[in-house]
């Protein structure tokens, strides 16, 4: 039986860690050892002394599962099925590219949308007399019927816990995309939002129940939509809430526009560079 060496008394380890010695294993699991100083490194500074304890037993014991937990899955796993290269590079480019659009995009001032741009934009739907209108809290994802992450985006999309803490890699995603919106706060008319489809969404035909997330396609494009609320109010003019959706839409496809065109013109220079090899 393999067993688990703990050579440590906490409070002399933590309260002489900051001395001159030689740095301490802590504790050893499966030839596996934890250092002193890697414990050290993870417990934030400014704690009372018994709370900075019970952070460094927690730790330890995190660690040691995690360690067990590697132990087992080597143990069990083929050569292939632990082989995770492939996923890690592609997992890495899709962070660089998410940071780099992230980079290109964080000039805000790019992306501005004016009052009479918004202005222009309500005016094309605005109604003379006070109606009922429709309005949604949506995510949803415009991208070529042919896009190969199509399916990716979806599978994120409909898992309503993946889409909530996988937010940052459905973005990552969606840079391939042609127009995403993905605020869950944010209300938006369902004017505006049908304006982007070519298809009617009737919201009175139990929506939340019936259509709740939709995954349709037209002859050139695939629309990806999950609606997350809504509800129906009477108004002759847009109210500040809704008009800061509206402006944060616009911002988005500005931003969406505006990564589009820098693939492009990326493209257009490799070719007339030589850089591409066919």
């Amino acid at each position: 039986m393999n067993k688990i060496k703990f050579f440590f008394t906490l409070t002399i380890l933590f309260f002489t860690s900051c001395q001159n010695h030689k740095d301490r294993i802590v504790c050893e699991v499966f030839n596996q050892k934890l250092y002193e100083s890697v414990v050290i490194q993870n417990i934030p500074s400014g704690l009372n002394p018994e709370d900075s304890l019970e952070m460094f037993q927690t730790y330890v014991t995190s660690w040691l599962k995690e360690q067990i937990l590697l132990h087992e899955a080597n143990k069990v796993l083929s050569i292939s099925e632990k082989s995770f290269d492939d996923k890690i590079r592609k997992y890495r480019e899709h962070l660089l590219i998410e940071a780099y659009f992230n980079k290109m995009t964080q000039d805000s001032l790019k992306f501005l949308v004016s009052d009479q741009e918004l202005k222009h934009f309500i005016g094309e739907y605005k109604e003379s007399e006070p109606i009922q209108k429709n309005v949604v809290r949506v995510n949803y994802v415009k991208l070529s019927k042919n896009s190969k992450v199509g399916n990716s985006i979806k599978e994120i999309l409909f898992d309503d816990v993946k889409r909530i803490h996988e937010k940052n890699k459905l973005v990552t995603l969606c840079s391939d995309s042609l127009e995403y919106f993905l605020d869950d706060n944010q209300w938006i008319l369902l004017d505006y939002l049908e304006n982007d489809f070519p298809f009617s969404i009737n919201i009175k035909d139990q929506l939340l129940r019936d259509h709740k997330k939709m995954d349709v396609s037209d002859d050139y494009y695939r629309y990806i939509i999950v609606f997350l609320d809504f509800k129906t109010q009477y108004t002759s003019h847009e109210s500040d809430e809704e008009q800061n959706s509206l402006r944060n839409l616009l911002i988005q496809q500005k931003k969406v526009n505006y990564i589009n065109k820098l693939k492009e013109s990326l493209y257009k220079k490799a070719i007339q560079e030589d850089k591409i090899i066919q």
